[in-house]
């Protein structure tokens, strides 16, 4: 696994967010990247960026779309302190952010959004994909897809066809308030999750079942991998020092992605949830 590093040219903007309050970066890749920071004074908050690496190189494997990610270190005259409200007190020159570059042209899906007809269903090219989407967010416990109608989903349209794309892991194995206590005994719940929005079922109620059940068990089988612990093992070296990291996070997140009782769970969920609709 290769993470790219390049440095923050110049600040289009901070977006206002109830999260991490990405930074909007033009960066020396001549691309731009949303860049996300700790925005608090707790550094295990610093962990979130972690996952969302971690989530990144999943999403890959379960062969989800996923904006593409790099390290950004900002740099002392591509931004004014005045300009990034939310993250002045943490964002510093020399700082290395989390990047997610942009998906453009793209648009948030919302639960406005309901797909009402086999054509509405047409126009997509990877609807599919939610299915591979909501089992990755039992499996790493995204506590940010489904919640108030934030999805962290993102459509995009080219030659006439519109793809998702699952964006923004920072909230998974529990979010904020599970930070450096998550583990396999916590309880598997939909709650908050795609897999029990409207929005997923006007989806998938297009799909056959037997294809949804095929689909789910093709990405169930992936969550036993030996790819996964792969990844985890070839995450630490990508990881910047300065984000304070304790060793002890990677088996914690290997336990907890490989316990075969979460899984079985996750399983039953699913497979239950995919045949009623």
């Amino acid at each position: 696994m290769v993470l790219k590093h390049i440095t923050s040219e110049f600040l289009i903007g901070e977006e206002e967010t109830d999260g991490h309050s990405p930074m909007k970066f033009l960066c020396s890749d001549d691309e731009i990247y949303y860049c996300k920071y700790r925005v608090t004074s707790k550094k295990d908050e610093l962990d979130l960026l972690v996952y969302e690496i971690v989530c990144h190189y999943l999403c890959e494997h379960l062969g989800i779309p996923t904006p593409q990610i790099a390290l950004v270190e900002l740099t002392k005259d591509s931004f004014e302190p005045k300009d990034i409200p939310r993250n002045k007190l943490y964002a510093k020159p020399g700082v290395i952010c989390f990047g997610s570059h942009i998906v453009n042209p793209a648009f948030l899906v919302n639960d406005t959004q309901l797909i009402k007809s086999k054509a509405d269903f047409n126009r997509y090219k990877n609807p599919e994909d939610l299915i591979k989407i909501a089992i990755f967010d039992l499996w790493v416990d995204n506590t940010d897809r489904g919640k108030a109608g934030n999805f962290n989903l993102l459509v995009s349209t080219k030659s006439g066809k519109t793809s998702y794309y699952a964006f923004d892991n920072a909230f998974t194995f529990g979010g904020v308030n599970s930070l450096r206590i998550f583990n396999p005994s916590f309880e598997v719940s939909t709650v908050d999750k795609l897999l029990n929005t409207d929005y997923f079922r006007s989806v998938i109620k297009f799909i056959p079942k037997a294809e949804r059940v095929n689909i789910a068990q093709k990405i169930l089988s992936l969550c036993h991998d030996e790819a996964v612990s792969d990844i985890i093992t070839k995450t630490p070296p990508l990881i910047p020092g300065a984000w304070n990291t304790l060793p002890g996070l990677y088996p914690r997140m290997h336990n907890f992605l490989s316990n075969v009782q979460r899984l079985q769970k996750i399983e039953h969920l699913v497979l239950s949830s995919l045949s009623k609709i």
